[in-house]
Order: structure tokens, then sequence, then C-alpha cells
């Protein structure tokens, strides 16, 4: 649990948000360890004991739809936004020629297809970025 709070603790004074988890109070977490395993897990469903606990305040469409992920809206950043010039540094030919772990021509290709909206190569240039990141972080020679 330390390491949830540290990490939600970082993340949320990174940008300035006072983060509230839930379900962190002491005597829920002694109260639930109580329960047998069996009221707590069932292999069709996930958050078994607050969707029970849930049944008579929310809607059964709430309490029943499948767990949902948070999605970051990174083709729309690598859209909208003017990359700050680390990002581009790292994404110009010479860089990537100086890494050599991507294909000058076929990264050109994918942003030019990204930016002009044809495909959504979002995940494949944060790929390639966070690479290019890395390795200049590390400071890794040939």
């Amino acid at each position: 649990m330390d390491f949830i709070n540290f990490e939600v603790d970082r993340m949320s004074m990174a940008n300035s948000v006072e983060a509230r988890p839930p379900f962190l109070d002491h005597k829920l977490w002694e109260y639930c360890a109580t329960l047998p395993p069996d009221f707590k897990l069932n292999a069709a469903m996930n958050k078994v004991l607050l969707r029970r606990g849930m049944k008579d305040l929310l809607p059964t469409a709430v309490t029943h739809r499948p767990k949902q992920g948070l999605a970051t809206p990174h083709a729309a950043w690598w859209r909208s936004a003017k990359l700050p010039a680390w990002a581009e540094e790292c994404l110009q030919p010479s860089s990537l020629r100086e890494t050599g772990y991507f294909n000058v021509e076929t990264a050109r290709k994918l942003r030019e297809e990204h930016m002009n909206g044809r495909t959504d190569h979002s995940r494949i240039l944060t790929g390639i970025l966070t690479t290019q990141l890395w390795h200049k972080e590390m400071k890794i020679s040939d």
C-alpha cells in the first residue's frame, strides 16, 4: 500500500493536483482482511465486493459493466500540440541515425501520416520518442 501511496503522491504533486485515493482507511482494510476469499473473488467478475456493496446505490448498467481503462489521448497530443524542443531534437533524422534503433525514413513517414490524419501512429511515435529519450538519458555509446 505504501508503494501505491508513493506513486499517487508523486504523480499528483508533479501535476499540482491533490489526490484522494479511495479505500485507504485502515479499518476498512482490516475488515476486508477478515472476509473469506470466496466473498471477495470471482473468476467471472472483478471488484466483486465493491460491486455488491454499490448494487443498491448505482444502476445495474454501472455495477455490471466491464472494467474500463483510462486511455490517454496520445493521438490528439501528437496532432495538435507543438512538440517541445527536446522532443523535436530526439526525432530529428540526425538523432535517429545516431542511436540506430529506427529507420529514419520510416519514422518520418509514420509521423507525416499521423499528422495528416491518415493513420493513428501515436503509439509507435510515443515508443520511438521514449526509446530516443532513454538512449539519451542513459548516455549509451556505441
